[in-house]
């Protein structure tokens, strides 16, 4: 990932990419690849709307199988709680992850896009640094 598009990057998905990534995509589930970050697609509208209508943060494109997946992440910063989480509800009301699969597992037949895999982490604070360094 270049220094440019990090730049463009949120936080956490700054952190899902130059932290978490290197590490999950090892683990025989994830089956390595490269990580194309939706954030980081040139064109922001479809990014946003790939995002919040389907809640795939990035694409897993794998060269063994030649294939492409959609991911999700979550990085939180804090303790670790060791559960896996999928917000309900949010106090601004916006739609959550949870609606968002719901939607789209309730209407497999109809094709709409949901995330293959999802993957949260938790560290210790924001680019992994501790909380307070």
């Amino acid at each position: 990932m270049t220094p440019l598009v990090t730049q463009l990057l949120g936080q956490s998905a700054s952190d899902f990419v130059n932290i978490v990534w290197p590490v999950v995509k090892e683990l025989p589930l994830i089956g390595g690849g490269q990580l194309q970050p939706v954030e980081a697609s040139s064109d922001a509208e479809f990014a946003k709307t790939l995002d919040m209508l389907a809640g795939i943060d990035a694409w897993q494109v794998l060269s063994s199988p030649m294939a492409m997946r959609g991911l999700a992440s979550r990085v939180q910063w804090g303790q670790a709680h060791n559960t896996f989480t999928v917000r309900i509800a949010l106090p601004s009301g916006a739609e959550t992850e949870y609606h968002k699969r719901i939607r789209a597992l309730g209407q497999r037949e109809q094709g709409f896009l949901y995330p293959h895999l999802t993957v949260q982490a938790y560290l210790d604070g924001p680019s992994g640094f501790s909380v307070g360094s």
